[in-house]
C-alpha cells in the first residue's frame, strides 16, 4: 500500500503484515483532526485489502500518543456546538473502525499513552508494551470527559479499574497496566520487536476470513450474556443486541449493507440446511403432530394467511407501495425462504431480512406474556403459534421456555416457510394483478 500520508505512516511487508506508525513524534503523536482522518481511512483500505493479514499498531519516536492535541482542542473553542459534536464523531468513528476491523489488530505500544491513547490502545486485540511507559486517562485534569474512549476503556479494563483510573488521572505504570488489563504483555523495550514479531507470527497461523466472523461472534456473545444476566428477560434479546451493536458498527463505520452482507454469505448459505434440518422434530413428534393434526393445520392456515394480509394491508394503508410493500408478504418466515419469496416478489431482500429479523424479535418479546395473558398453557399450542408467527427467534425462544414448546415451534417454523413459499405469491398476484 502507498504511503500518501502526512501524519501515519503503512508498511506492509510480503506476509501481509501492515504496519500502521503514527508519525507525529515532535507531537508525541498527538491526535488532531488530520491524524485522525488519515488513520480512518488507512483503517478502511487495510480493512478491504485482501492481502493484508494482520496490522500492527505503534508511533513513532518515544511516545505511542499522547491523546488529543491541545492546538485541536482550542481550535474547537471557536466553533458551534454542532461542530464540535461533529468533530467529536470522527474520533469516535476512528476507534469504532478500528475496534471492529476485520483482521486481528496488534498494539505495539513504544512509549507513554495518555486519554485518547489509551483508547486507541483498548480497541486492540492484543498489546505489547515496553517497559518503563507511562499511561494515564487525565481528562478529568483537563475539565474534560473521556466521553469517546470510555466504552472501549471501561470494556477492556472493566468497571473497578475505570473508576480508579479516570476519576484521579493519575498516571500508572506497565505493570499495572498489564494487572489490568490494558495491556496483555510487558516486555523490555529492546525486546519489543521480538514479541511482536512473535505474537504476529501466532496470528499469522489462523485461517485469514475467521477473524471477522468471530469479531462479529463476540457481539452475539456480548448480547447473550446480558441477555442471561437479565434473568433471561425476553427484551434483552441477544439477538437484538446483537442487531443493534451491528448496526452501531456499520453506522459509524459508514459500512454499506451490501458489503456486510457478501462477507456472511457462508452464514447465509448453511442457513438454508438448517431450515431443512428443521424436519427432525417434526419427525421425533410425529405421533403427536398426527394427534393433533387437524388444529395444526388449521392454525397453520390462519397464521400464515393473517400474517401476509396484515403486513400488506396495513403498509398499503400507510402508504408503503411497491418493491417495498411487497417485501413485507414472506416477513413471518425464516430468512432464507423470505429472501427467496421476495426476490421472486420482485421485492428487496436485504428490507425482507431486515423485516424478518424485527419480526422474529418482537414474536420472541411478546409470546411468553400475551400467552399468559390469554391463558393458553399447553405448551404444543405455545410453541406453535410463535414457531408459525416469529420463524428462528421465536423458536430459540420457545426452547429456553420449554422443551416441547421448542419442538413444536420449530414444527410450525418450517411447516409456515413451506406454506408462505406456495401462498404469499398466490396473495399478492390476487390482491395487485391489475
Amino acid at each position: 500500500m502507498t504511503n500518501t500520508y502526512n501524519t501515519i505512516l503503512i508498511e506492509t511487508d510480503a506476509r501481509g503484515v501492515a504496519t500502521l506508525t503514527l508519525n507525529r513524534p515532535d507531537k508525541h503523536n498527538a491526535l488532531n483532526g488530520e491524524l485522525i482522518a488519515e488513520l480512518y481511512d488507512a483503517a478502511e483500505k487495510l480493512a478491504a485489502d485482501d492481502d493484508v493479514r494482520i496490522v500492527v499498531l505503534t508511533g513513532a519516536g518515544k511516545s505511542f500518543c499522547a491523546g488529543g492535541d491541545f492546538n485541536w482542542f482550542a481550535s474547537n473553542v471557536e466553533k458551534t456546538r454542532s461542530e464540535r459534536v461533529a468533530q467529536s464523531a470522527t474520533l469516535a468513528r476512528l476507534l469504532r473502525r478500528l475496534d471492529t476491523l476485520p483482521k486481528p489488530l496488534i498494539g505495539r505500544i513504544n512509549g507513554p499513552a495518555y486519554g485518547g491513547g489509551v483508547g486507541m490502545i483498548s480497541v486492540c486485540d492484543y498489546t505489547i508494551g515496553a517497559e518503563g511507559a507511562r499511561f494515564g486517562l487525565t481528562e478529568v485534569k483537563l475539565g474534560l470527559l473521556p466521553a469517546n474512549i470510555s466504552p472501549y476503556v471501561v470494556a477492556r479494563i472493566g468497571k473497578v479499574h475505570s473508576r480508579e483510573t479516570m476519576l484521579s488521572g493519575a498516571l500508572f505504570d506497565t505493570a499495572r497496566a498489564e494487572r489490568i488489563g490494558l495491556l496483555t504483555e510487558v516486555v523490555a523495550p529492546g525486546d519489543l520487536d521480538a514479541t511482536v514479531n512473535r505474537v504476529v507470527h501466532d496470528h499469522l497461523q489462523a485461517a485469514p476470513g475467521a477473524v471477522a466472523d468471530t469479531k462479529a461472534l463476540i457481539a452475539y456473545v456480548a448480547g447473550d450474556a446480558a441477555f442471561r444476566k437479565s434473568g433471561r428477560n425476553p427484551v434483552v434479546n441477544p439477538v437484538l443486541v446483537a442487531m443493534i451493536l451491528l448496526s452501531l458498527v456499520l453506522w459509524s463505520t459508514g459500512t454499506p449493507y451490501t458489503t456486510y452482507f457478501e462477507g456472511a454469505q457462508f452464514v447465509h448459505f448453511m442457513l438454508g440446511p438448517a431450515t431443512v434440518a428443521l424436519a427432525l422434530p417434526l419427525w421425533s413428534n410425529l405421533s403427536h403432530v398426527k394427534a393433533t393434526l387437524i388444529p395444526m393445520l388449521g392454525a397453520l392456515v390462519a397464521g400464515s394467511v393473517v400474517a401476509i394480509l396484515s403486513a400488506l394491508w396495513i403498509a398499503q394503508a400507510l402508504g408503503v407501495e411497491g418493491p417495498a410493500l411487497l417485501s413485507l408478504a414472506p416477513k413471518s418466515t425464516t430468512a432464507p425462504v423470505a429472501i427467496g419469496i421476495s426476490e421472486q416478489l420482485g421485492g428487496l431482500p436485504t428490507l425482507t431480512a431486515a423485516l424478518v429479523i424485527l419480526t422474529g424479535i418482537i414474536g420472541a418479546v411478546l409470546v411468553t406474556p400475551l400467552m399468559n395473558l390469554m391463558r393458553i398453557r399447553d405448551w404444543r399450542a405455545r410453541g406453535f403459534a410463535v414457531g408459525v408467527a416469529a420463524h428462528g427467534i421465536g423458536t430459540a425462544r420457545a426452547f429456553q421456555v420449554n422443551e416441547t414448546a421448542g419442538a413444536f415451534a420449530g414444527i410450525g417454523m418450517g411447516l409456515n416457510a413451506l406454506l408462505t413459499a406456495i401462498l404469499a405469491p398466490w396473495i399478492v398476484a390476487m390482491l395487485f394483478s391489475g
